[in-house]
């Protein structure tokens, strides 16, 4: 289902929500088991060193705000798909360093995506 071509279209925010129901039907699957399956996905390309932090922190922020888009069709009571949600702060810890003198991927994202992925 996720591949590289899929992440392609996440990174230049070409997805929309029309596009991930025509996924989630042909798969049959919800929208929730979508945005992980993706989120894992870039997690683990990430992990593997195949995807750039700019390309995978690109990536899970369209991810991000598809599950935003979707939130807001849903309603109250929503709740974010998880380890969607989890791999997205991981992702945006590595975004601003609270220090100046560290790397905040190599401090906060990495270790933490490993971790995410390690429980699954």
């Amino acid at each position: 289902m996720v591949n590289n071509s899929l992440v392609i279209e996440l990174v230049e925010q070409r997805l929309h929500l029309s596009e991930v129901d025509i996924f989630c039907e042909k798969l049959k699957i919800d929208r929730a088991s979508f945005f992980n399956e993706c989120s894992i996905y870039i997690a683990k390309k990430f992990q593997l060193r195949t995807l750039t932090y700019a390309e995978a922190d690109a990536a899970i922020n369209s991810v991000s705000s598809l599950m935003t888009a979707d939130a807001s069709q849903q309603g109250d009571g929503f709740i974010f798909a998880e380890p969607a949600f989890s791999i997205y702060l991981a992702f945006d810890r590595g975004e601003y360093s609270l220090k100046g003198d560290i790397d905040p991927v190599e401090q906060y994202t990495r270790p933490l995506i490993f971790k995410i992925l390690e429980n699954l």
